[in-house]
């Protein structure tokens, strides 16, 4: 299950991060022949050091990294198996605007926020009225692999992936991006019909 528990863990030196680095990287590429491969040699905290350091890479690296893809699949890989996100993501100082959601999806609610002083856009998961346990995990991997996704997707047309809160709609969790006062593509087109489709949504990425 997702938690706060380990969102401000330190590195280890530098010689025993890259050693646990390679370990994992052999482990990931071994993992396409052999499914059954499982990170059993990880513990929980080991682990959240991994993404947390695989996530500052590819921060700072950005597009000049060789590895890049690989760097990627292994920190989507290890999000997904211990249920984890890079501590970077983690937004506490959140709150929520009004009472009720402003609109929801088959999977998600909606919400006004701020975020120290700016409005937000926080995406709720409907984790709470889902009763059945493995449905539920199988929620909460999707999540981190959305935020996980949405994090590394830089572009002018894209909006950016601000953090994910774990306790505001606690058990449920939030992805947190800037408010649109327009809303949606979609919303925007019904609201000003003089715009065609075309020349909104088609661009160049």
């Amino acid at each position: 299950m997702l938690t706060t528990a380990a969102m401000k863990l330190e590195l280890p030196d530098g010689s025993r991060i890259q050693d646990l680095l390679q370990r994992a990287l052999l482990e990931y590429d071994a993992r396409k022949q052999n499914r059954s491969l499982r990170y059993q040699w990880l513990e929980p905290r080991t682990a959240q050091q991994l993404v947390d350091y695989l996530q500052s890479i590819l921060d700072l690296e950005q597009d000049k990294l060789d590895n890049r893809k690989k760097y990627l699949g292994l920190l989507r890989h290890l999000s997904k198996r211990f249920q984890t996100l890079p501590s970077s993501l983690i937004v506490r100082d959140i709150k929520r605007e009004g009472q009720n959601p402003v609109a929801g999806g088959g999977f998600a609610d909606i919400w006004h926020g701020n975020l120290k002083e700016k409005p937000v856009c926080l995406k709720v998961l409907r984790l709470a009225i889902e009763q059945d346990e493995k449905a539920r995990a199988e929620i909460r991997k999707q999540f981190c692999h959305e935020a996980l996704v949405w994090r590394q997707l830089k572009h002018p047309n894209i909006l950016p992936l601000l953090g994910v809160n774990l306790d505001l709609f606690s058990p449920s969790f939030c992805l947190i991006s800037p408010w649109m006062h327009n809303r949606d593509v979609i919303t925007y087109l019904k609201q000003n019909p003089q715009h065609s489709l075309p020349s909104i949504v088609c661009f160049p990425i």
